[in-house]
C-alpha cells in the first residue's frame, strides 16, 4: 500500500517558500545533505538524505538567501514515485 511504502522511505522532506525560488533551488542543489529539489507550484519541495540535518540546511540557506518558510512535510505519493524510479535497486 502507498501509505506503508511512504513510511519506509529513508529520505525526509521539507517544503520551502521564497520570493526567489529559482535562486533557492540553485543554492540547495549544491548543499550537502540535499538529495533532490523541485518546484511544485509556489513551493519548493526538498528531499533530504536520511542522515541530513535539516536545521543545518536551514541555517546555511537563510545565511545566503531570504525565505518565507521552511517546514518538514510528509512524503507525498509523488515523492514515493520519484524515489522508486531514482533507485530501483534499493527499494
Amino acid at each position: 500500500a502507498p501509505r506503508e511504502a511512504k513510511r519506509q522511505l529513508p529520505e525526509r522532506f521539507v517544503e520551502i517558500t521564497a520570493d526567489a525560488p529559482r535562486a533557492v533551488c540553485a543554492h540547495l542543489r549544491s548543499t550537502p545533505g540535499v538529495a533532490a529539489v523541485r518546484i511544485t507550484g509556489d513551493r519548493i519541495r526538498v528531499t533530504l538524505n536520511a542522515d541530513a540535518d535539516a536545521a543545518t540546511i536551514h541555517d546555511r540557506l537563510t545565511a545566503a538567501l531570504p525565505i518565507r518558510s521552511f517546514r518538514p512535510v510528509r512524503p507525498a505519493l509523488e515523492d514515493l514515485f520519484v524515489a522508486l524510479l531514482s533507485d530501483p535497486t534499493e527499494r
